[in-house]
């Protein structure tokens, strides 16, 4: 984060709301200052007008009684003073012959008119009170008598009708109020202002008086201190309620705040959880329409929230005609306001993939009622294949039983067929047709043989001859045989990597593999076509390996291809099962591709199969590369089968098959001993006169000891003893793991005589 950035980080909703608190309560406290100021303001203005009232009250009664002496002496046409320092004779009444005059007794008098007795008695006013009375006009004779400009104001206004002005102005420095009254013309004013023009009712002038506000405002200041005193009391007390408020609605704010935080929180954690949680969530109105899907359902299902937002899940993902029971639960819950708690249904992805999904479900409920679901689900698309596989698997291990069961009696019954036939055959009376017919007999055997062998191949209870291998060369061998196999109707090609590295393998199962899949191609393709084989290295690492049963490593894989018919959705899955098969009854036993899968999963490879209808199959047969470990390939045995003159002890519960093992290794020249089971050969072995050179026994016999266990009992007392274990059925031998240790060899059943006569020697040889 820039330094820009944290500048501009917005706050933090706690310290937002406590910004928004303070101002609020500054601007409570503002608004009580300004009331309180406004009150106050009003109040004193108040007080000052009850000391403006005294003033004017004050003023008047000093004008009317300016005006009462004056109209008395205008009544009288003025009276007479005496004349001294204060009083001297009026010189704007000089005209006036009776102005000064001499009483009887020598009194020198002089005429006081209106005005000038109002002149004199406003000097005293000046002089006892402070009163300043004045006598003006507009067109004064005396010029001390001309009007300032609020007077002039004044006199204006009584020639427009007013009676009275006044007003607070200062004067001389300080404030006064100013009374004014008009003086009109009366008969006695003539006297003097005649001369002026005046008629009687004419406004003369004014007089006027102004009366200093200091001593009525000294009388109201008590009053004026106490307002102040009385509102700023006033003001802190609803200030200290309004910070108590605050501090509360602060207090209850922070705590409303810190509450809806923790809300939010709580939101955005399981937001969080919501959107990050490795499951599909999906949140419904009652109607099926989507209200929200986290990142998981976008994954899910290939669309983004706002592709589905409003939209009915169940039309968009789960076709009605496709999937009729999941829109069964969807009418359950539209009808009844009901969903299973748990259900699992398959839908359809954006891409038109189909997965399952396991649902744990729950119902959003308001006062109202249900207002919808909510549902949390994990895709066990995997897991279905997986349990597909598992009971795949356990109906080829309960074939496999079966066919492990039967196998050992079976290949006994073979085994003794094959030798009798071999016996008969060698017989030099037999003509030609008899010889023939015998032929055609070891024919029959040799497929039933081979049809046990593909049982047991299948159900991984075949003793493998693991070795080096080179998978070209494989397929280099059986493409010699590919064409007359396959026909002239099938193109073949073939690439075979470089440098191919070698894989531990049984040569002769790989070319069943091979030989199999190209036959079931090659049914796939009845008017023809072309059948291509791949051979290539790959390396799996942990991310590539991530889906079962894919597994990390270096592999080589064998792709075989065909431009066939294809196989649908159900033939696909059920490919490798065992007696599956899309032929026609007779045509086929429905063991090929269960044997090939047998075959290779023994080997510590798996199958991958693509297909689909009218555009040709895929297989790819993975196989681990080779490790180093497995046994060489043994040299090859003469054609000839040579005899010897060795002790050998064969030990075989079939007493049919005892008897012809004895008759051809006697005829081979050996010394053959003879017992039906484990315990019945350690009595013959001990208790013989002669050594034994090699055991013959077979694999699973009656009583609790085994052919291994037997062989092993014996090379305890004998390390050198030379050991042949044979057995229709290797399922145990191959649990245990074939026998590694020199002079010790595996036989199956069934086998020709001359195969045993071979094996016999091949071991007695051995050092």
């Amino acid at each position: 984060m820039t330094p820009t950035d944290a500048h501009h980080e917005p706050q933090h909703p706690v310290a937002k709301a406590r910004v928004t608190a303070l101002a609020y309560l500054g601007a409570a406290v503002l608004v009580w200052t300004l009331l309180m100021a406004g009150a106050l303001w009003w109040n004193l203005r108040h007080v000052r007008g009850t000391a403006s009232e005294l003033a004017l009250m004050a003023a008047r009664t000093s004008l009317e009684k300016d005006v009462l002496y004056r109209m008395w002496a205008t009544e009288h046409g003025g009276v007479y003073a005496p004349i001294t320092e204060k009083t001297p004779p009026n010189p704007y009444l000089s005209g006036i012959p009776e102005r000064d005059i001499t009483t009887p007794s020598g009194r020198q008098l002089t005429l006081v008119n209106p005005a000038y007795m109002t002149r004199q008695v406003h000097k005293l006013g000046r002089e006892l009170y402070a009163y300043k009375g004045h006598i003006t006009s507009l067109n004064p004779i005396r010029p001390q008598n001309a009007a300032d400009a609020w007077e002039t104001s004044a006199l204006r206004a009584f020639e427009r009708g007013s009676k009275e002005a006044s007003a607070i102005v200062p004067l001389e420095g300080e404030p006064h109020l100013r009374l004014m009254r008009p003086l009109l013309t009366v008969k006695g004013c003539l006297r003097c202002h005649a001369q002026q023009g005046y008629k009687i009712g004419d406004i003369r002038g004014g007089v006027s008086v102004s009366v200093p506000m200091r001593d009525f405002d000294a009388a109201v200041a008590p009053h004026v201190r106490l307002e102040v005193r009385a509102h700023v009391g006033i003001w802190l007390l609803g200030a200290g309620v309004i910070a108590i408020a605050g501090w509360q609605l602060r207090r209850r704010r922070r705590e409303r705040d810190e509450h809806l935080a923790s809300i939010r929180r709580e939101r955005e954690f399981t937001e969080q959880l919501i959107q990050t949680a490795n499951v599909t969530f999906v949140q419904l109105d009652m109607h099926g329409a989507v209200v929200r899907i986290n990142a998981a359902a976008e994954q899910l299902t290939g669309y983004r929230e706002s592709e589905v937002v409003g939209r009915n899940w169940f039309d968009l993902l789960v076709p009605r005609a496709r999937y009729p029971e999941v829109w069964e639960e969807f009418d359950r819950l539209t009808v009844h306001r009901a969903l299973p708690r748990t259900f699992e249904n398959p839908i359809v992805t954006k891409s038109g993939e189909e997965r399952f999904v396991a649902w744990q479900n729950g119902v959003l409920r308001e006062k109202a009622g249900v207002v919808g679901t909510i549902s949390f689900g994990v895709d066990v698309t995997e897991r279905r294949r997986l349990q597909e596989q598992l009971r795949q698997a356990q109906k080829i291990e309960a074939v496999g039983q079966l066919a492990g069961g039967v196998a050992h009696d079976f290949n006994n019954i073979l085994a003794s067929m094959m030798m009798h036939l071999s016996l008969l055959q060698e017989s030099p009376t037999l003509d030609d047709a008899i010889r023939a017919e015998l032929a055609e007999m070891e024919g029959y055997t040799n497929r039933a043989a081979i049809l046990t062998r593909q049982l047991l191949m299948f159900s991984r209870r075949s003793l493998l001859e693991i070795r080096p291998t080179d998978l070209n060369q494989v397929v280099t061998d059986v493409l010699k045989m590919l064409g007359r196999l396959l026909g002239e109707h099938v193109t073949i090609d073939a690439t075979r990597a470089a440098a191919l590295p070698q894989i531990d393998a049984d040569a002769s199962m790989l070319e069943q593999v091979l030989v199999n899949l190209a036959v079931n191609a090659r049914d796939a393709m009845p008017s023809g076509g072309r059948l291509t084989l791949v051979t290539q290295a790959i390396t799996f690492d942990e991310e590539q390996a991530a889906q079962p049963p894919r597994r990390p490593g270096r592999f080589v894989v064998l792709t075989v291809t065909d431009s066939g018919t294809g196989m649908d959705k159900g033939t696909l899955e059920r490919v490798f099962e065992p007696f599956f098969t899309t032929k026609a009854p007779g045509v086929g036993t429905g063991l090929g591709l269960a044997t090939v899968h047998g075959i290779v999963a023994q080997h510590g490879g798996w199958i991958e199969v693509d297909s689909q209808l009218g555009r040709g199959t895929t297989f790819r047969v993975y196989l681990p590369e080779s490790t180093g470990c497995a046994a060489p390939a043994p040299e090859s045995a003469s054609a000839t089968v040579p005899g010897g003159t060795e002790t050998i002890l064969v030990v075989e519960d079939e007493a049919g098959v005892r008897s012809l093992l004895v008759r051809l290794l006697r005829r081979l020249g050996y010394t053959v001993l003879e017992a039906s089971n484990g315990r019945e050969a350690l009595s013959v072995w001990q208790g013989g006169s002669v050594s034994v050179d090699l055991l013959l026994t077979d694999m699973v016999m009656p009583g609790r000891m085994t052919g291994l266990e037997l062989a092993d009992a014996m090379r305890a007392r004998v390390p050198g003893l030379k050991v042949i274990i044979t057995s229709g059925y290797s399922g145990e031998l191959a649990a245990q793991g074939a026998p590694a240790s020199a002079g010790v060899i595996f036989l199956p059943k069934p086998y020709q005589s001359s195969q045993l006569g071979l094996v016999v020697r091949e071991c007695l040889d051995q050092r």
